[in-house]
């Protein structure tokens, strides 16, 4: 280290004062100095020989210590030369001299020349001055190896100190990022409990769950959710609300938040003036609820309080996500509903659904009345279902599945009657009450045996209904039930169905195939149009039948079952369909003109099988 460059390395002030402190000297003083030595070894030098001279003066002999061995001003020379360095020797020199000699000169001898009284008159100075040099050159010397050292010392400390305050940056920079993955772990599972407690399948649920959703996410202190029913945002529920306050629990059309939310479909924030003057006090923010599928307006979501600090443009941009999150799950859950409400078959138990009852409980009794066969119908009513948890009510259900698939036959029908208090019926075609009582204790035998290890016993009961005694045959003055459209599956179910139906109950079957021009490109609308003109079409030429009737536009096809029906009776009214199918078609002239019959007969009358049980 080049010793003319230390102070230059000093990175931190702050460790000149520590140096100076642990090593007894200042590295670097500028201020203060005078003549290119400091004030303090002046004050030192001109105390010291002032202090000397005044005690020569008044308790000794007066002559500044001329004639005393070593001279007391070797002691300022020498401590000023250890101390300060060759510099400060030479001036402590040179004022010794002066007080030494300016006045007090020796007398020259008799036997001396001026040569030696020179020499004796100077040689004292002339040894102040050459120890000044060397002591002070050793010294100097001395304290730039200090001084050096001082500036390594401090280097290092302030290297040290960089270090700890690098080390303890590293380590509040590593908590925070364990606070912060903390959180997002934190986040992440409690978006997922969010999630979980709206991705419902049932829309009230998922109105219910959104309470969570939000609390979680967003942790509002107030909030509502508002449905969208008789053209107006109803409040549906209230989150933190008290009684004091002001927030009113509908909008109409009169209002600007419903207009904008409705109307407009916007995400109002009170960080934008526009949006507050919409939101009038009435919240932070408020977001339409639309299912993105098909537009339909479900309501909305306003935030009537959170902490200023909450309200970010990330918040804001959650709020939003939340509500389109919240349309598509509730959307989602509406068309399960539906699709449920249409479904023919309930996968979760093997039952047929609650839809297909209502529908096929019309079509089979007005069959059998037409036709002339028992048809009954037992009833599963389970009278502790709201006692036992959803569980053990799904086991019962799955249990009753089994049951009847091992107890009936084909053509008995079991059917999930859940939104009436857990009932279950099952549909005994061709079968007398006295049959249907004999099912009834094969049903309870079997029942019991699979839902004899739940954990809690179900209470249910069976009961017996009869729906049409057996009679001669109506043709013509048996109720009329309206055609039974359908999808392809349900059109297929209704054929296998129908089919061993027919062939146990010993009446014809027969199948009508009405083929056209395709439709496949036709507006929606149009296709809607030409169903409903075949249909009546088909309603005027069979009165009297009951008809599950398929139709499929795009393929350019018309399917029909006719039960008690021949072929021959078929053909008969093919002239007759003809032209009911030209008048009511008028406005397709296209599919009219190519009309194609095509006739088959599914069961004879003397077709009979006794082996109905269920594959």
């Amino acid at each position: 280290m080049a010793i003319n460059e230390p102070a230059n390395r000093v990175v931190d002030p702050r460790r000149e004062a520590e140096a100076e402190a642990s090593l007894g000297f200042v590295i670097e003083q500028r201020w203060g100095a005078f003549l290119g030595l400091r004030r303090q070894a002046w004050v030192e030098i001109l105390f010291i020989l002032i202090g000397l001279t005044l005690l020569d003066e008044f308790v000794f002999a007066g002559d500044r210590f001329i004639n005393v061995f070593p001279h007391p001003y070797w002691i300022v020379v020498v401590l000023a030369s250890v101390q300060y360095g060759a510099g400060a020797g030479i001036v402590a020199t040179a004022f010794s001299s002066l007080l030494l000699l300016v006045g007090n000169l020796p007398e020259m001898r008799i036997d001396e020349d001026l040569h030696q009284w020179f020499w004796e008159m100077s040689r004292r100075p002339l040894l102040w001055l050459t120890t000044a040099v060397v002591v002070g050159e050793l010294s100097a010397r001395h304290i730039r190896e200090r001084k050096a050292m001082a500036v390594e010392l401090a280097e290092a400390r302030n290297h040290e100190v960089l270090l700890t305050e690098a080390f303890e940056d590293v380590q509040a920079m590593r908590e925070r990022l364990e606070v912060h993955v903390a959180g997002q772990l934190r986040t992440v599972s409690r978006t997922w409990a969010a999630a979980r407690s709206i991705e419902r399948l049932d829309p009230a649920r998922v109105l219910l769950g959104i309470t969570d959703m939000v609390t979680t996410l967003l942790e509002p202190n107030k909030f509502s959710v508002f449905t969208f029913t008789d053209d107006r945002l109803q409040a549906a529920i209230q989150k933190g609300w008290r009684r004091k306050d002001t927030f009113e629990r509908y909008f109409t059309d009169a209002s600007p938040l419903f207009r904008a939310i409705v109307g407009q479909q916007r995400v109002l924030s009170v960080a934008n003036p526009d949006d507050e003057a919409a939101l009038a006090g009435q919240g932070k923010m408020a977001g339409p609820l639309v299912n993105p599928e098909t537009g339909e307006m479900i309501g909305m979501l306003k935030i009537e309080d959170m902490g200023f600090s909450q309200l970010s443009v990330s918040t804001q941009e959650n709020f939003r996500f939340i509500c389109q999150w919240i349309g598509s799950v509730y959307g989602n859950a509406v068309r399960h509903q539906e699709s449920q409400a249409l479904a023919m078959f309930n996968s979760e138990d093997n039952l047929y659904s609650e839809a297909f009852f209502l529908r096929h409980r019309e079509f089979l009794s007005g069959l059998a009345q037409r036709i002339g066969f028992d048809l009954t119908m037992l009833t599963v009513t389970l009278r502790n279902h709201d006692q036992l948890p959803e569980t053990v009510r799904n086991q019962f259900t799955v249990a009753l599945g089994q049951a009847v698939g091992d107890a009936l036959r084909n053509t008995d029908l079991a059917f999930n009657q859940r939104s009436r208090s857990w009932e279950f019926a099952v549909m005994l075609p061709g079968t007398a009450e006295a049959g249907a009582r004999i099912v009834v204790q094969k049903l309870s035998e079997l029942l019991a045996g699979k839902i004899d290890h739940l954990p809690m016993t179900p209470d249910y009961v069976i009961g017996v209904e009869v729906l049409v005694t057996a009679t001669p045959r109506l043709e013509s003055t048996a109720p009329r039930t309206p055609t039974l459209p359908g999808t392809e599956s349900y059109y297929v179910a209704q054929k296998h169905f129908l089919t061993d139906l027919a062939r146990r109950l010993k009446f014809p079957l027969s199948e009508l195939r009405v083929q056209f021009l395709p439709m496949a490109d036709a507006a929606p609308a149009a296709k809607t149009r030409f169903m409903q003109k075949a249909r009546q079409a088909l309603d005027t030429i069979w009165p009297e039948l009951d008809m599950p009737v398929e139709f499929d536009v795009d393929v350019g096809e018309i399917a029909m079952l006719l039960p008690a029906t021949t072929v021959a009776e078929v053909r008969d009214r093919d002239t007759d369909l003809r032209n009911a199918l030209a008048e009511a078609l008028a406005e397709f002239p296209g599919a009219a003109t190519a009309l194609h019959l095509d006739i088959a007969t599914v069961v004879k009358a003397a077709q009979r099988d006794g082996r109905f049980r269920r594959g």
